[in-house]
């Protein structure tokens, strides 16, 4: 019983990085915040999209539900429409909202990988969709921008004046 217990850097190592797997899985989410989630942050103030407060699942599962129909991989969207995955990740979930311009260029993408006329109301609950316009002011996009506000969801976009 006399056996020296030797504590290498190695050891050491495995052995907290067990500890904060063994706790994290016990706690069912990461203890240590994965540079993923100031991508998604960053990404959404660039595409104009409100962190906060998480939509209800039915409003989040419609984009997930069309996408598993349609056998349609978040890498594919991510391609077609240039957002990347784990900001589609934080839309499918419901942990950011999109602005309108978001939404036409995900509706965009989603007909061209379908080549169906797919609608908005497809993709995103309507209480999104009025959401996105009413927190997003459109009298500051460029005329080519409004156009394909207008091809994505198939009406006029009215400007409001400030």
């Amino acid at each position: 019983m006399d056996e020296d217990i030797r504590l290498t850097r190695r050891s050491l190592l495995q052995l907290i990085i067990t500890v904060i797997s063994a706790v994290s899985f016990a706690a069912r989410r990461p203890l240590v915040a994965s540079p993923a989630a100031d991508d998604v942050a960053a990404e959404g103030a660039r595409a104009g999209v409100h962190a906060g407060e998480a939509t209800s699942l039915d409003e989040s599962s419609l984009l997930d539900t069309f996408l598993r129909r349609h056998r349609i991989r978040p890498a594919h969207l991510s391609r077609a429409s240039g957002y990347s995955r784990t900001f589609l990740l934080g839309l499918r979930r419901g942990h950011v909202h999109p602005a309108p311009w978001c939404i036409a260029a995900i509706v965009c993408a989603c007909r061209q990988l379908t080549g169906l006329g797919v609608r908005p109301d497809e993709l995103f609950a309507r209480a999104v969709i009025d959401h996105a316009f009413r927190a997003f002011p459109l009298r500051d996009l460029a005329p080519e921008q409004v156009e394909e506000l207008e091809a994505a969801f198939g009406r006029r976009v009215r400007r409001r004046r400030a």
